[in-house]
């Protein structure tokens, strides 16, 4: 469900999204959990960074970790949207709703994430990401609420080599099973149905 949490009268409000990777249709499996506090008063509204918690793990070796890879947010709705699949250009694809002029802007980096796409995570962050161990980090310019808001964008973990993404999910205000446990369910049902046969 979307959690939104309303502190007391202070007009604080914590936002969360999540984008789900099940494995079965990507190589990693595992969660992004994104976290924003926004302050309302009188002067306007004031917007924490955006925490972002990575748990996932590469979905065929649970016990491999990896931690050269770039987290991206796209700007399409659907992980099939892409027009070579399993490929971003970062030019084109990226999540720019402010319209960020990026060839203008190639010395942009974390010291001037305002300079970048909002979907630049990586480079906002100057952060590259593990894979197979949990990882955090703060985006100064992610926006989970209003008008710019990255809801039902598609996020993308690259490889870090190239381009090329390993895993896509929707990025959504409800929190589902985030594929770690749907392999311990199929592998305890179809232990229960073997032995049952048995018998």
């Amino acid at each position: 469900w979307y959690q939104r949490r309303v502190r007391g009268d202070s007009g604080q409000v914590e936002d969360e999204m999540f984008a789900v990777f099940y494995g079965w249709d990507s190589e990693i499996s595992g969660e992004i959990k994104f976290k924003q506090v926004r302050v309302s008063t009188s002067g306007g509204t004031y917007y924490f960074p955006t925490n972002i918690q990575t748990d996932i793990e590469h979905f065929n070796e649970t016990d491999y970790m990896t931690d050269t890879h770039r987290i991206y947010v796209t700007k399409y709705t659907s992980c099939s949207a892409f027009p070579t699949p399993d490929t971003v250009d970062l030019d084109t694809d990226l999540y720019n709703p402010y319209n960020v002029d990026t060839s203008a802007n190639e010395n942009a980096n974390a010291n001037f994430p305002h300079f970048l796409p909002v979907g630049d995570i990586s480079n906002q962050t100057n952060h590259l990401f593990k894979v197979g161990a949990r990882d955090f980090v703060n985006a100064p310019n992610l926006p989970l609420s209003g008008s710019f808001s990255i809801e039902g964008k598609a996020v993308i973990v690259t490889d870090a080599l190239e381009n090329t993404y390993i895993g896509c999910a929707v990025i959504t205000d409800t929190q589902v099973n985030a594929g770690h446990g749907v392999t311990v369910s199929l592998v305890t049902l179809l232990f229960v149905t073997m032995v049952a046969l048995m018998w």
